[in-house]
């Protein structure tokens, strides 16, 4: 004799069959790409580009920047911005993809040995000179689909439309960026789904004098579409100077974690050691992590890794690992695997 069926399984395969049925009809309709169910859609399989930072990949969550998404890096001048985002083209040269500079602020100018020491080739490196924010949105969406992997835009202060740059314009006024932006960024934002491409902009903060009683506030150029299409939002503040002997090296920038739409909600932060001509060491980042970890030891100001005193202090212990790259490597795969496990 058959079994019945209990009438709680009906109507879950009922369902599962219609869901089956409206996303094959609207493959069939809209493309194959235009529909999946939520569970289809998560982070699995996505591809990752790596912040250039193991301390920054660590809390993001998702181990860096999610090919796809729209990223935004601001903070006060000379924090780091522009740094962080040369070692995102470096990054992504190493995976052999292609990166795009859109140089609003001409920093990069005819020196390219800041970026080289960074790591970026300046020979494969799309360096863009837009006279207008319109022709920078067109730049990105026609070289979406030539094989752009990632796009910087360093500055959104310096995205000026085209009507301001006109003779007598200024009345324009500061609304016609965020107008700008609102028009374009979502047709951009479209263009990139299901596409392994990241953008990047970079981004000033301003006081809002008229804000409210407590005192001025702290904006960003760009409007509110900017910060609602970003999926991750970095602010930068500088901590302090970094010293090795009597000379500054460096400094210290907190990278605080403002949106994330694929992390947790929490805010997290972690101190950056930006070092002048270098940018972020990886040397410097996985001695911390390793003593967090209880690979590296840390005793008084020595530290040691097993049975070898690696330095008397961080920046001698820096030198100990720049000087031995195969026992970097060595605590880097260490710290990897048990990130893993």
């Amino acid at each position: 004799m058959l079994k019945k069926k209990s009438s709680e399984e009906t109507p879950e395969v009922n369902i599962q069959q219609q869901i089956q049925k409206i996303i094959e009809n609207t493959k069939k309709e809209f493309g194959e790409k235009s529909v999946s169910t939520l569970e289809e859609s998560g982070l699995g399989g996505r591809k990752i580009l790596s912040t250039g930072s193991l301390l920054l990949d660590k809390i993001i969550e998702a181990g860096g920047y999610i090919y796809g998404t729209i990223i935004e890096i601001f903070g006060q001048p000379g924090v780091g911005k522009s740094t962080l985002a040369l070692h995102a083209v470096s990054e992504c040269q190493k995976q052999g993809k292609i990166a795009a500079y859109i140089d609003l602020e001409n920093k990069l100018g005819k020196n390219n040995e800041y970026a080289e020491s960074i790591g970026v080739n300046a020979k494969e490196l799309i360096k863009f000179n837009s006279l207008g924010g319109e022709e920078v949105f067109r730049f990105i969406n026609k070289n979406i689909e030539e094989g752009v992997s990632l796009f910087v835009v360093d500055s959104v202060a310096a995205l000026v439309p085209e009507a301001n740059l006109k003779e007598g314009s200024e009345s324009q006024g500061i609304a016609s960026k965020a107008r700008l932006i609102s028009e374009r960024l979502p047709i951009t934002n479209l263009k990139m789904r299901d596409k392994d491409v990241i953008l990047i902009f970079v981004n000033q903060i301003r006081e809002d004098l008229s804000s409210n009683f407590f005192g001025p506030k702290l904006i960003t150029p760009g409007g509110w579409s900017l910060e609602h299409h970003v999926s991750l939002r970095i602010m930068m503040r500088p901590r302090e100077r970094i010293q090795k002997d009597a000379e500054y090296i460096g400094i210290k920038t907190q990278a605080s974690i403002i949106k994330n739409s694929f992390g947790s909600l929490k805010k997290k932060a972690a101190d950056l050691e930006i070092i002048f001509g270098k940018g972020v060491q990886k040397e410097r980042e996985i001695i911390d992590l390793a003593v967090e970890k209880d690979i590296i030891q840390k005793s008084g100001n020595w530290y040691s890794y097993g049975e070898k005193k690696l330095g008397n202090g961080k920046e001698n212990t820096v030198d100990y690992l720049l000087e031995n790259p195969e026992i970097y490597q060595e605590i880097r795969e260490i710290i990897i695997k048990r990130a893993i496990n």
